[in-house]
C-alpha cells in the first residue's frame, strides 16, 4: 500500500457526533449518513464528497466519531447534527482496498509512515468511503481513503 503526503484544503463535514461502541458502528453509520443526507437535502444541497467518518483519538472499545458528508462552507448545523471544520495543511493519506474489518492494517501503515518521518499526527483523522457495500457487493473491492493530518 502506498502512503502519500498531500496538502489538504480546509473543508467542512456535517454529521452526527456520538461516542459509539465499536460493535455498534454499522447501525450508527446508517443513522448518521441518513441524518446528514436529510439535512443537506432539506437545504437543497448535495453532499460535496463521499460518506465520511471523523475519528477523534484512537479507536478502542468505543470511539468518538462524527459521520456525515462534506458540504459547502457557510452553513450552520441543526437537527442534532454538527459541522466539523477539517484542517488545511499536510496529511498522510492511503487508500485501503478491502473489507472494513481489515482497515487496522492501513491505519498501522499510516502510523508507521508518520513515525518514520518524525512527524506528529493530529488527534483528528478520517475515512472517506469511496466504494462500499451500497455500490459493490464484494468487500474485497471496497475502497476507503484514510486521511491523517499532521501537526
Amino acid at each position: 500500500m502506498d502512503v502519500e503526503l498531500v496538502d489538504l484544503a480546509r473543508g467542512h463535514v456535517v454529521g452526527l457526533h456520538e461516542v459509539v461502541p465499536v460493535e455498534a458502528l454499522p447501525e450508527y453509520f446508517g443513522r448518521a449518513f441518513a441524518a446528514a443526507a436529510g439535512w443537506l437535502g432539506r437545504r437543497g444541497l448535495a453532499p460535496a464528497g463521499p460518506p465520511t467518518a471523523l475519528y477523534r483519538g484512537p479507536v478502542t472499545e468505543t470511539t468518538d466519531v462524527t459521520a456525515g458528508f462534506a458540504m459547502p462552507e457557510g452553513h450552520e448545523s441543526a437537527d442534532g447534527l454538527t459541522v466539523v471544520t477539517l484542517p488545511a495543511g499536510p496529511a498522510a493519506v492511503a487508500v485501503h482496498v478491502g473489507p472494513y474489518d481489515e482497515m487496522t492494517t492501513t491505519w498501522g501503515a499510516l502510523q508507521a509512515w508518520i513515525t518514520d518521518r518524525g512527524a506528529t499526527p493530529a488527534a483528528l483523522a478520517w475515512e472517506e468511503y469511496l466504494v462500499g457495500p451500497d455500490a459493490e457487493p464484494d468487500p474485497a473491492l471496497w475502497r476507503t481513503r484514510c486521511v491523517w493530518p499532521l501537526v
